[in-house]
C-alpha cells in the first residue's frame, strides 16, 4: 500500500507516470496521451511501448481516414479534456484537436508529430507525412524527444522505442524504393494527395489525382478527362486507398486499359490494430505496385 502511494504521488509530480509503478487500466495514477488521428496514434504506441502507467489513446475513429471537414462531437471534447498530452500531426490536419484542447487546457501540452521535419506553412505543406514510412521515423524521434523532456524517467526508454521503430520503417522505406526502381512503368494517378510523400521517397510518379477536392466526386468529364490523362501521359496504373470506394480507380483504370490496385498510407484502420500495423500496410503497399506495376495489361 506505501509503494502504491509513493507511485501515485510521482506519477504527478512528472505529469506522466513513474516506470515500475504497474497500475490497473483505469488507475487514476495512469496518464493520458491522446492521439488526434490513427497515423499518429500508430506511431506513439510504438515510442511508448512498455512505459508503465502511460495510456497512449486515439480521439477520432481508426477507421475514419483523413479528417477532411470532421466535426468534433461532445464526446470527443470530453476526451480531450481529460488528456494529460495531446498529441496531433500538425500542418493543419488536425487542428480543431488543438484548438479544442487549448481551449480546455490551456497550459498542457501538445506534441506536434511534423515539428521541424519539412519546410512550409501549415496551409501549404501536405501534411500526410505519415504515408512515408521514413518520414513516419521522424514523426517518431520527435514524439520520442518531446515525451521525454515531459517524463524524464522514461526518456531513454521512448528514444529506444524510436531509434528501434525508426530502423524498422527506413529498412522498410529502402526496400519499398529498390522495388519501384525495379519496375517497368512509375507513373500511377492516385485517389487523392494522401500519397505525395510516400511516392516521393519511394520514387513514384503521380501524374494526377481522381478527387483533386476532398469530399468532391469528380463529374463525368471530369473522369474522361482522367481516363485521357492516363492515357496521354503513359500511366502505368490507378491507385486506390483502401478509406474510399474504389469505384472510380476501377472506372478510370478500365477506360484507360491499364491496372487498378490499392496503396494503403496507414491513414485508418482497425481499432484493434497491432504494433505493427504500419509496417504491415507498407509491406502490402510492396505487392500492391509489384501486382499493378510490374507488367502490361490489366
Amino acid at each position: 500500500m506505501k509503494r502504491l502511494v509513493i507511485c501515485a504521488a510521482v506519477a504527478a509530480s512528472i505529469g506522466l507516470t513513474v516506470g515500475g509503478c504497474r497500475r490497473a487500466p483505469e488507475s487514476r495514477a495512469d496518464k493520458r496521451v491522446l492521439c488526434s488521428v490513427f497515423p499518429v496514434w500508430l506511431i506513439a504506441r510504438n515510442v511508448a511501448n512498455g512505459r508503465d502507467g502511460v495510456r497512449v489513446e486515439l480521439l477520432l475513429p481508426a477507421g475514419l481516414g483523413c479528417p477532411h471537414e470532421y466535426l468534433v462531437t461532445p464526446q470527443d471534447v470530453r476526451r480531450i479534456e481529460q488528456a494529460d498530452v495531446l498529441i496531433v500531426n500538425g500542418l493543419g490536419f488536425d487542428d480543431f484537436a488543438t484548438e479544442r484542447y487549448r481551449e480546455a487546457k490551456p497550459d498542457r501540452p501538445v506534441i506536434t508529430a511534423t515539428s521541424g521535419i519539412v519546410e512550409g506553412d501549415d496551409g501549404e505543406t501536405n501534411p500526410h507525412l505519415f504515408a512515408s514510412p521514413r518520414l513516419a521515423a521522424r514523426m517518431a524521434e520527435v514524439i520520442a524527444r518531446e515525451l521525454g523532456s515531459r517524463d524524464p524517467e522514461g526518456r531513454d526508454l521512448y528514444m529506444r522505442n524510436a531509434a528501434a521503430y525508426g530502423k524498422r520503417l527506413n529498412a522498410l522505406a529502402d526496400e519499398i524504393r529498390a522495388v519501384v526502381e525495379s519496375l517497368p512503368n512509375k507513373r500511377i494517378i492516385g485517389q487523392h494527395d494522401v500519397l505525395d510523400w510516400f511516392a516521393k521517397d519511394a520514387g513514384l510518379e503521380i501524374a494526377g489525382v481522381a478527387h483533386a477536392h476532398a469530399g468532391h466526386d469528380p463529374s463525368a468529364s471530369e473522369v474522361m478527362e482522367m481516363v485521357r490523362l492516363a492515357r496521354r501521359e503513359g500511366v502505368g496504373a490507378v491507385m486506390t486507398e483502401p478509406q474510399y470506394p474504389p469505384g472510380l480507380g476501377r472506372t478510370i483504370a478500365r477506360e484507360a486499359g491499364i491496372r487498378s490496385g490499392t496503396l494503403d498510407p496507414a491513414a485508418s484502420g482497425p481499432d484493434d490494430a497491432p504494433l505493427d500495423h504500419y509496417e504491415r500496410a507498407m509491406r502490402g503497399n510492396i505487392e500492391a505496385l509489384r501486382e499493378a506495376l510490374g507488367g502490361t495489361g490489366r
